[in-house]
């Protein structure tokens, strides 16, 4: 992937690196599941709003680039990720992709 800023790369590697990779970092992404996915997102779920809604999409797009090259199914941890975390209380209103 080419990145037009370096700093978003950066920004990239380094929550995945702190907040993904312990937990399914050395886990095939063909054997993702929501539970996996859950574990990565639910310590700072409600603490770091914005840097777990960051995390979730950079997993999002890596489980939709896999699903694009017919590695593995991974429609049901991508997808049901915000059904099992409770929302997030805001103090403005958002629009959740949720």
């Amino acid at each position: 992937m080419e990145w037009k800023n370096k700093k978003h790369a950066q920004k990239w590697e380094n929550t995945l690196a702190t907040y993904a990779y312990p937990i399914i970092g050395k886990v095939d992404v063909r054997d993702f599941d929501t539970p996996m996915v859950v574990r990565v997102l639910q310590p700072i779920w409600l603490k770091k709003p914005e840097t777990a809604s960051g995390v979730r999409g950079r997993i999002e797009v890596i489980l939709d680039a896999v699903k694009a090259h017919v590695l593995a199914d991974t429609r049901d941890a991508h997808l049901v990720v915000c059904r099992v975390l409770r929302p997030r209380p805001y103090t403005t209103p958002r629009r959740s992709s949720c």
